[in-house]
């Protein structure tokens, strides 16, 4: 994916196309959905502009609040789908990252997808450790390498799970 730092001036035809693709709501408070057909592998809307493919969020906010540059457009909301520019903020990774734990959205545990443990496996291989069996046991039973199992027992990895 190629970040643009600077994006193309939009002129208002460019609006007037942008805001036909959003459903928008009288309420600043509501999210303002992009119903536009192209979207990012991400999930998030993108928006063609003079050939360049940019978020939709990413656009609300250069027509609305200005040219992001650099800075990432945060969702105050938490849905990537929303181009309300009451909803959107500039950050940085570290507040986009700290964004999707608070919103539960961050890939960790079983929902990254290459995860071969899950929630209940964790908790079964931990309290059947705390019981006296060896990593390697369980390692061997649950089909993981020892580093993977001593991480997930010793909460290395896995810290969400109680």
């Amino acid at each position: 994916m190629t970040i643009i730092l600077s994006l193309p001036q939009p002129t208002e035809s460019d609006k007037v196309r942008f805001w036909s693709k959003v459903e928008t709501s009288f309420n600043d408070e509501d999210c303002w959905t992009w119903k536009g057909a192209s979207r990012v592998k991400s999930g998030y809307g993108s928006f063609d502009l003079n050939g360049v493919s940019v978020q939709a969020h990413r656009f609300s906010h250069l027509i609305t609040k200005g040219n992001p540059n650099n800075s990432l457009v945060l969702h105050s909301c938490g849905c990537r789908n929303c181009v309300n520019p009451v909803h959107l903020r500039l950050g940085t990774h570290r507040d986009n990252s700290d964004d999707r734990m608070k919103d539960g959205t961050t890939a960790i545990g079983e929902r990254q997808g290459k995860a071969k443990l899950t929630n209940e496996i964790v908790r079964e291989m931990r309290r059947r450790n705390q019981s006296g069996e060896t990593v390697a046991v369980l390692a061997r039973e649950f089909k993981v390498n020892h580093a993977s199992a001593w991480r997930a027992i010793h909460r290395e990895h896995w810290k969400h799970i109680e």
